[in-house]
């Protein structure tokens, strides 16, 4: 997406919707909107350990069960992110993995 932001593409013609013009404005909506999710997984692991399971249905409610594949894809995209940031680490027990925050939120 960063890439495609520099592009100097004058008209977007997406698969789902109209076709519009300012695609940066666009693409700078989605990487707010994925932080904002990141930074409310990130707070539902510094209450306790969660598996990606239990953040996608924190997140999602039932939709983490009619639409599993998409919830966890996504729930693991952004942990990965927040491991590779140091915000989160994996916690195994048995065959349970679950996703703790690293330090504890300030003020806290």
């Amino acid at each position: 997406m960063r890439a495609t932001r520099e592009m100097p593409i004058e008209l977007t013609l997406p698969g789902h919707g109209d076709p519009f013009l300012d695609h940066r404005t666009l693409i700078d909506q989605r990487f707010a909107m994925h932080a904002r999710r990141a930074q409310k997984m990130l707070g539902l692991i510094r209450d306790r350990p969660l598996s990606a399971y239990e953040l996608a249905h924190a997140m999602w409610g039932n939709v983490a069960v009619t639409q599993a594949y998409l919830t966890l894809s996504e729930v693991l995209g952004h942990v990965d992110i927040l491991v590779r940031d140091g915000l989160a680490q994996e916690l195994s027990s048995g065959n349970v993995v679950r996703f703790g925050a690293t330090a504890p939120a300030v003020g806290r």
